[in-house]
Parts: structure tokens; sequence; C-alpha cells
């Protein structure tokens, strides 16, 4: 018996909350609809969730990879639509080939249910290996007794999110290797190029600019000193990585984000394409509002839409719109907001966000197009300034020489 924390309203719409015990999450908000409570969200209590956790066998608590993830809901959905059992599923999951993840998974899920506990149930207390959006969406479709269906929605949205990923990671290579070739061209101008032509102003012995002083010092750390400026950098990346893992760090990475301006574009429309899909998945399975945002919440990496989420969460409790509740943010576009004031008063909004979802997939893959062919130019730019800078810096000493000599 597990012990739920929920929030409802009643027939006169007044917000009743309290705690109710049952044996699964769709028992519980099967009583609460019983008794003529229209359910706004239900958690489970996490005390009594570690504790059933505890019992659990031991294994790796990285989260599965999405890509086998995606497989794993596929495949189970084809079995279940084809009349196979739930634990018979499980079990040829487990006894074929499927990464070790995943037969690991489907082996303790099938070992939960053989001891009575049902699907939801069984993959709540592995949340430390599941997304919540697996979760809830898994809880409410046993209730509605669509779980084929939920599956086959989650395979497509975890396939979504790693084409996303995968358009994005694409999108930045070639702008790191040309930086990566940028440093390069650089260093071996200060190690091998500027030292020459410093030895021969030296020995030119004429006065040299405050600036060539500055590119031959900086040439001289390089050659004498190049073990202090790589252990230098490796610990700044180092210090930065810890950092960037840091709430204060993630927050001001993820605002960074909407302020560099080639790409904030591509930011926003990843962002805005994940949001309205998985909103839109939790919506369909029945999912609660107020519920779904949470999930929503916890599953969006980015830390200024997680306030926005927060902020509308609190509107939704005393009764506003999702569409009020967002309007008054700036990580949703107009139109973004437009389609989901429709879709409140039509009675569809879920359909409509899977609608903005893809346009906003297009516009991503358009985006990740075109970032390397903005980014390149403007990197082989200041490329050549600071290259042509070190050059004519170290140069225009022995022009001026020449000059004088010539005179």
């Amino acid at each position: 018996m597990a012990l739920y924390i929920y929030k409802a309203r009643d027939g006169m719409g007044k917000l009743n909350q309290g705690q109710l015990e049952a044996e699964a999450l769709d028992q519980a908000v099967a009583k609460l609809q019983q008794s003529g409570l229209l359910v706004i969200d239900i958690t489970q209590d996490k005390k009594l969730k570690k504790t059933q956790a505890s019992n659990l066998p031991i294994f790796s608590r990285d989260k599965i990879k999405l890509k086998d993830l995606a497989l794993f809901c596929r495949q189970l959905s084809f079995m279940l639509e084809a009349g196979i059992s739930l634990v018979m599923g499980l079990q040829i999951i487990a006894d074929n080939q499927a990464p070790p993840g995943i037969k690991k998974l489907a082996q303790d899920l099938t070992k939960e249910l053989r001891s009575g506990h049902s699907f939801a149930e069984s993959c709540e207390l592995y949340n430390d290996k599941l997304p919540p959006l697996l979760i809830d969406m898994v809880a409410a479709a046993e209730v509605g007794g669509f779980l084929d269906s939920s599956l086959e929605r989650l395979a497509n949205y975890f396939e979504k999110e790693v084409q996303t990923k995968e358009k994005v990671k694409t999108a930045m290579i070639y702008p790191l290797v040309v930086l990566i070739i940028a440093a390069l061209a650089i260093s071996i101008v200060f190690v091998f190029v500027v030292p020459v032509f410093g030895g021969i102003l030296k020995d030119m012995n004429v006065p040299i600019p405050l600036s060539t002083q500055i590119i031959l010092a900086i040439s001289l750390y390089f050659n004498k000193y190049w073990y202090l400026l790589i252990s230098g950098i490796f610990l700044l990346c180092l210090t930065l990585m810890f950092y960037l893992k840091t709430p204060k760090g993630k927050k001001q990475a993820d605002n960074l984000l909407f302020v560099i301006p080639i790409l904030k574009d591509l930011a926003q429309k990843v962002i805005v394409a994940r949001f309205c899909r998985t909103l839109a998945n939790l919506l369909h399975s029945g999912v609660p509002i107020l519920q779904a945002l949470e999930v929503v919440e916890r599953t969006i990496g980015n830390a200024a839409l997680k306030e926005e989420i927060d902020k509308c969460k609190k509107n939704v409790t005393d009764g506003r719109s999702l569409t009020e509740s967002f309007r008054e943010g700036k990580v949703f576009p107009p139109m973004v907001i437009q389609m989901m004031a429709v879709g409140e008063h039509s009675g569809n909004l879920d359909e409509l966000l899977v609608k903005v979802s893809d346009y906003y997939d297009g516009e991503v893959a358009e985006a990740t197009d075109r970032l390397p062919k903005l980014i390149e130019p403007i990197m082989i730019v200041l490329l050549g300034i600071v290259v042509g800078a070190v050059v004519m810096g170290v140069l225009l000493p022995m022009f001026s020489v020449m000059s004088s000599i010539g005179s």
C-alpha cells in the first residue's frame, strides 16, 4: 500500500488537498474521481518511495540512453499490439540481444510485475533510471487501457529527441574544428614564426614599438612556459565543466544562450519544440495539467524555461489558464502563445501542441544547417585579424628600417 499526496477540485471549483492510500497510482486517481473530484496533481510520498527503492537490486544509476529507450518502447508497443502479455513482452526483450541497460531493466521490471506490482508502479521504483515522462505516461495509460499506443508515442518522442540532439551536435562540430585549427595556427605563428623575426630585429639593433614588444613577450612565454599554458587551459576547462554542473552555473549558461545572437534563435526553437512535444504527449495520455507541467519542468533542461513553468504552475493552481501564464514570460514566441490559446478554447490543446512541435522541429533542422554557414566567415575573419595583427606587429619595425635605409 502506497501513500499519495493530491490536489483536486470539486464540482464547485474549490481546491482540495490531502492524502490517501492506494495500491497504485491509477487506483488513487480512480478513488478521487469516484468522490467527484477533478485531479490536478497527485504524487506518491517521497519518503515511502525511497524505502521501496532501497529494497531493489542495485545496478548502475546512469540513465539509459534515449536511443535504447526508444527501441525498448517500440518493441514493447509492437508486442502489446500483437496480443502478447506485458510480462511475456518484457521477458522476450530480456532474453534477446538488447543493450545491457535495457536487458537489466526488462529483467527487473518483469520481476516486479510477477511480485504483484502494476507496470506504472514498477517503473516508478526505477525513477533514477527512467525519465519522468515515461513514468507518468505509463501510469495514465494503465488507467485508460491504452498502454500500447502510449509506448508508441514515447518511442516517437525519444526518437525525435535523439534526432534533435544529433542535429545540434553536428551543427556545432564544424565550428569547433575551425576553432581548434585557428588555435593551432596562432600557436604555430607564436612558436615558430615570431621568434625568427624577433631574432632578426634584435640583430638589427633597432627601436622596437610597444605592440611588437608585447607580441615578442607572448611568443617567449609560449616557448618557455608552454607546459604552464597547457596546464592552465586544462584546469580552466575542468573548472568550467564543474561550474556548469552547479545550479548557478547551469542557469547562467542557459541565460547566455538567449543573449548570443547566433545561438539565441536555435536555442529558442529547440526548447519550444521539446516543451510542446513533451506536454502534448502527457496531455494526450490523460495526465492532469499541473502534474504534466511538473514532469515537463523535470524533463526540460533549460533554467529560464523552468522558471516560467514554475510561475505557470502557481497561476494554474490559482485558476488562471496556461495561455495567460506563459504570455507574461519571454521564452515563447507570440505564435506559440496564440496556438495554445486556440487549443485551450477548442479543447484539443494536445493536438495543436503536436503541430507546433512538428513546425519547430523543421525550424531546428533549418537552423542547424544554417549555423555553420554563419559561424564560418566570422571565425575566418577573427583568425585573419589575429594572425594579421601578429604578423604586422613583427614586420612593421622591419619595414621602417628598410625605408630608412632606402632614404
